[in-house]
């Protein structure tokens, strides 16, 4: 593989992945990065991925994926995501327009979701003393 694309839900700062360039970018929605590897990524192979992001929470939303302690995560609210994904498809007609796409969304015929095989992970990450340091995993 030589080229992915990678989004997420919030903005990632300091975002690199080992042998990999970031040739193009969006944040204008969300944060959206299409990436070419040199080399190109091989079977079975595995290259690090870092970035960091934060997340505020106003008074008035409403937050579900991290409690005041910061104990609970849903990693799906601030990890990276591999590929398209369609929660993240363009639903405003006037937001496709401005960007030269049709306006109505081409859906294509369902399909049962394919059962994703379990992926390995290495999690680092800091917190005050005062605090239990968790990561998202099963």
């Amino acid at each position: 593989m030589d080229t992915i694309l990678v989004n997420g839900p919030l903005r990632f700062t300091n975002f690199s992945i080992e042998g990999a360039q970031v040739i193009q970018q969006d944040v204008s929605i969300m944060d959206a990065k299409l990436l070419v590897f040199n080399p190109a990524l091989l079977p079975n192979e595995t290259r690090k991925m870092k970035f960091t992001t934060q997340k505020t929470v106003g008074s008035f939303e409403h937050q579900r994926d991290i409690i005041q302690n910061g104990t609970y995560l849903r990693n799906g609210s601030f990890e990276p995501r591999f590929g398209y994904q369609k929660a993240f498809e363009i639903t405003s007609k006037i937001e496709r327009k401005r960007r030269g796409l049709s306006e109505d969304i081409i859906k294509a015929p369902s399909k049962k979701k394919p059962v994703r095989p379990k992926q390995e992970f290495e999690t680092w990450l800091t917190t005050d003393a005062d605090q239990t340091a968790i990561a998202p995993g099963f």
